[in-house]
Order: C-alpha cells, then sequence, then structure tokens
C-alpha cells in the first residue's frame, strides 16, 4: 500500500475470502465422447466429466401452500406466511419500481448501465407503497417521476440530503484509495449513505471501526463501516442441477427462456464459467445429468465475459440449449411453482424467495446495486457490479450449489427477478435480470 493511503484511511484493512466448492469429475456416456474429446483437444486439459443429477423436467412435486403446511414450528410457519402475505401486497410498487429503473438503463461506452437523475436519492417498498428518495421535491419533479411509474403507481415523495449520484462519487473515491480487498461496497438508500462492508474475521476490522468512527463526522458524504462475514461463492430449476466440463460440481438453473431470434436458452450462473474467459460462444458444454443440453452462449462475472454481454455488470450465464434441453424446457422451479411474469430487478424493501438445487429461502431486500469482491484461485481480487442484497427471513438460508438458482416474487404471481449468486449466514445475494441482454424467461 503507498504511503499516501495508509495515511488517507488510517491503516485500513478489509479481507474477503470466497470459496468456491471444488468435487472432482468422471466421464461422460459414448454418445458425447467424441465432442467431449474436441473439447479437450481445443483447451488442451486433461480432466473427466462427473455426471450424477436430477431431471430438467419438472413435474408438480408441490406448491408454497403445502410447503408451508408442512412447517411444524408455528412461529416460523406464520413468519413465512406474514412474508408471502408482503409479497402479495407490494405488487403495484415494485412494478412500478421497475418502469422508472428501465427508464434508467442506459449503454455507456458499450455497456448496459443504470444512469440516475442528479436529484434522486433511491426508492424502497414501504408495504404496499414505492418511497421515492429526492434531494429536492418540486412539482416538477414530482411530474417526472410519475410519468416515469406511470399516474397511478402506489408512490410518495421523501425529501433527503444527498443524491445517489453524490454518494457514488464520494464513496467510490474513497474506495478507490484502498487497495487491499474489501467486501462489499455500494449506496444504502434506507439511511442515505454510502456503504462499506469489512471481513468481521478480519484481525484488524475492529480496529479500523475505531479509527473511522473518530473521522466519520468530517466527512461531507455519510460513510457507513459495517463488519459481516465473507460471502461464499457457491459452486454451481428453476433450482435443478447442472454442470459443465472442467468446473467441480453442480450448479443451479435459474429459469429456461428465449433469446433473440428466439433461441431456446437457459440462465444461471456466471462464476461457473471464470474459467472459459473470452471463448468462442458454443464450445463450452453444459450437461443435465448424462445429457448434453447446450452450450455457453454468454457470461459474465467480475472481469471475466465471453459472447458479447454488453454489460460489466452481474453474475449470470446464458446457455444455448440444443434439440435435447429445448425438449425439457419448462416455467417451474423443482418445488412445481411456475414463473408467470419477470421484473428486470427488486427495490429495497421487496420480499424475494429463492429456489436451488439443495435448498429454498426467502429474504427481504435491503441493497441494490452493490459491488461485491471476491478472490480468484490465482489469489487476486475482482469486483462483480449491480448485484442485490437481502436478508435472509427465518432459519432457512442458501447451500453451496445454489448459485444460479431461481430468485422470484410471489405475489399473486411468481415473477422471475434474477438468478442467486452468493451468500453469507445472514444475506443471499443475487444478480438481476436486468443485465442480461434480450432474454426473455419462459412465464407459460
Amino acid at each position: 500500500m503507498s504511503k499516501h493511503k495508509v495515511k488517507l484511511l488510517a491503516a485500513l484493512v478489509l479481507s474477503l475470502t470466497m470459496v468456491v466448492m471444488l468435487i472432482p469429475a468422471t466421464a461422460a456416456r459414448a454418445q458425447y465422447t467424441n465432442d467431449y474429446a474436441l473439447y479437450n483437444q481445443y483447451y488442451e486439459l486433461d480432466a473427466e466429466l462427473y455426471i450424477d443429477f436430477y431431471d430438467l423436467d419438472i413435474i408438480d412435486a408441490f406448491d408454497f401452500e403445502t410447503y408451508i403446511s408442512l412447517i411444524q414450528d408455528d412461529n416460523l410457519r406464520a413468519e413465512m406466511l406474514e412474508h408471502q402475505h408482503r409479497m402479495v401486497v407490494q405488487v403495484s410498487a415494485v412494478e412500478a419500481y421497475n418502469r422508472m429503473m428501465e427508464q434508467f438503463l442506459t449503454t455507456v461506452d458499450g455497456n448496459l448501465q443504470l444512469v440516475y437523475p442528479d436529484d434522486y436519492a433511491g426508492a424502497y417498498v414501504d408495504y404496499d407503497t414505492l418511497v421515492i428518495q429526492l434531494t429536492c421535491i418540486s412539482d416538477e419533479s414530482i411530474a417526472f417521476y410519475r410519468r416515469l411509474v406511470g399516474r397511478d403507481a402506489p408512490v410518495v415523495f421523501k425529501q433527503v440530503e444527498h443524491s445517489f449520484n453524490q454518494l457514488i462519487a464520494f464513496g467510490e473515491m474513497f474506495v478507490e484509495a484502498i487497495d487491499v480487498p474489501l467486501v462489499s461496497f455500494g449506496f444504502d438508500t434506507m439511511n442515505n449513505a454510502y456503504r462499506i462492508t469489512l471481513d468481521q474475521n478480519y484481525a484488524g476490522s475492529m480496529a479500523v471501526m475505531e479509527s473511522f468512527s473518530a473521522t466519520a463526522r468530517f466527512m461531507p458524504v455519510p460513510l457507513i463501516i459495517y463488519l459481516c462475514e465473507p460471502s461464499e461463492e457457491q459452486a454451481l430449476t428453476g433450482g435443478s442441477g447442472i454442470t459443465t466440463p472442467h468446473v467441480n460440481g453442480d450448479f443451479s438453473v435459474g429459469l429456461a427462456g428465449r433469446r433473440s431470434g428466439n433461441v431456446n436458452a437457459l440462465l444461471t450462473t456466471g462464476h461457473a464459467f471464470r474459467r472459459f474467459n473470452n471463448v468462442a460462444s458454443g464450445t463450452v458444454p453444459v450437461f443435465r445429468g448424462s445429457q448434453l443440453i447446450g452450450h455457453l452462449d454468454m457470461f459474465r462475472v467480475e472481469t471475466y465475459s465471453s459472447g458479447w454481454p454488453n454489460t460489466a455488470n452481474g453474475d449470470w450465464a446464458v446457455i444455448h440449449l440444443n434439440s435435447t434441453g429445448s425438449a425439457m424446457m419448462t416455467n417451474q422451479t423443482r418445488t412445481g411453482e411456475r414463473m408467470q411474469a419477470w421484473a428486470p430487478t427488486a427495490p429495497a424493501g421487496a420480499t424475494v424467495r429463492g429456489i436451488g438445487v439443495h435448498s429454498i429461502w426467502q429474504a427481504t431486500v435491503t441493497d441494490v446495486n452493490q459491488s461485491v469482491v471476491s478472490r480468484g484461485a490465482d489469489g487476486i481480487y475482482r469486483q462483480s457490479h449491480g448485484i442485490t442484497r437481502a436478508r435472509f427471513v427465518g432459519a432457512a438460508v442458501s447451500q453451496g450449489g445454489d448459485s444460479g438458482g431461481t430468485i422470484f416474487m410471489s405475489g399473486g404471481i411468481n415473477t422471475f427477478v434474477g438468478v442467486h449468486a452468493s451468500r453469507t449466514s445472514t444475506h443471499t445475494y443475487f444478480s438481476p435480470l436486468a443485465w442480461v441482454p434480450n432474454f426473455a424467461p419462459l412465464t407459460s
């Protein structure tokens, strides 16, 4: 670390450990031997393929009401029912939020980004109402935002001191002054501040908190530092398992759908494919059980990508399905719930549900458009941007293998909003659908 950074941050030290679960692999069936051999020759790799998973073609196993009825803990059942009720009442507010976000999505230097108006300070769901925060509320600004969300949308306006653009500009300058690993950073909508998260397991984190507390009052923009355990990446039907050669372990299907040109595809996690940076589209095979179902079309995670994703944001991958995979397409999760709609993202305050190959969980969104830092196998720290953070509700949390799993809202209809990326014991991080170009999930 340079001397001026030490002076600026008073030895501010942060740490992140992202763990990818690795499992050995074995050989695929004979009908794919030639394809796999060509693949190995192309990459000059020597590994076997492990295949042992469920069918992608999901049956109606049980619905959420049945799942709730099986919970014996009265308090947990009541808590989950209350959050299900919140999903129903928040629908109109979430729809208004996504109409506004669609207007903010802009291509900058070839990359899709959220570009915020100078007076915008974030929005969140308060029960059934969308609260839009502005630095200056006037008849003109109210009219502008009502045009974005819809005249009859359930919105109210709240005046706060700092805009998102101010928080980002100051917060990112602070982050740039740190050349040690970060856990995550981004704006904090509810507190109208910029949040930086430190690894609670790192020996110097508490000293940093104490040093920061002594100087925070002199800062022109509020910064908040939290301690948190490091976020864990998870190895790869919604929620059913898939795999790819040379990536040890399974990962989860987000949802099937179609790419531009009416090409059958499915959405999953991007970090399962980071070792295939800049490979040609159609060269990385993806398997469901022992069946080859398609090939990687494009992905994005951290600094890794292939297939022209046209954004620097998110942790996602699109798989083009072959005839076998296309025959397995469904809009269901592995629990039998069907996706009936999709939305680009979910706002702070929204309640979501997640389903991966191993787990089912619920969570409340706390922060949007966050940057999350992970350490690669080479020891280098890289950032994933545009990630949504949500706090788990109840005891159920995601597990290894759930990455790529379905994240959705269930307010009368099930609405797909993104794929699971990583988690801590208290929070899930997911990649919003907004960053995936030209992908339309199946909703019928």
